[in-house]
């Protein structure tokens, strides 16, 4: 077996699903270059905050999944993966956590997907697969960044995009019935 071809597989993700017409659909997503669109940090209250500080903020994460097709004819397609994080203390007592830093990461990647399905097919593969590629480089990046500003950080676990497709999918079945419901 060649290098080549072993980089593909090491870089390729299979999926197997059910379309909704009851078809089944074999689809390919290929890896490829990752990047950091951009990446941000506002601190409250620096330097000071940092004399202060006792032990590690607690770190509140949230996760966006954005695919912009570049070429969908060729099955090229461009994956972001948002990750916003907000530290924060506890507050005074009866007060609200004080929030101390707010750093947001995009990062990016270029994404193949090969084979035959349906479009809903191709969307949940790309929702899925391409951001847990991401993950890795995006919260590497997201921590490095909180880090240089001085703080101390845990890691946050890996995230089950799997899970996350479905939840999100389930929320906007539910805006939808909520606008029908509303007319």
């Amino acid at each position: 077996m060649s290098s080549r071809s072993k980089d593909t597989k090491k870089n390729s993700s299979d999926i197997k699903a059910g379309s909704p017409e009851g078809k089944r659909s074999s689809l390919r997503l290929e890896h490829g270059t990752q990047y950091l669109c951009q990446a941000r940090l506002d601190v409250a209250g620096q330097p000071g905050i940092l004399q202060v500080l006792q032990g590690v903020p607690h770190l509140h994460l949230r996760v966006d999944v954005a695919i912009e097709p570049l070429a969908p004819e060729k099955g090229l397609y461009e994956v972001r993966l948002t990750l916003q994080g907000q530290g924060t203390i506890a507050g005074p007592e009866g007060q609200e956590p004080q929030t101390i830093y707010a750093a947001s990461v995009v990062y990016g990647g270029l994404f193949g997907v090969e084979g035959s399905g349906s479009e809903e097919a191709r969307k949940k593969l790309l929702s899925q697969e391409a951001p847990t590629a991401l993950f890795h480089g995006a919260r590497h990046t997201l921590l490095t960044l909180i880090r240089d500003a001085g703080f101390p950080v845990g890691a946050p676990q890996p995230i089950d995009f799997r899970t996350f497709w479905d939840q999100k999918k389930a929320a906007v079945a539910r805006d939808q019935a909520a606008l029908q419901e509303g007319r």
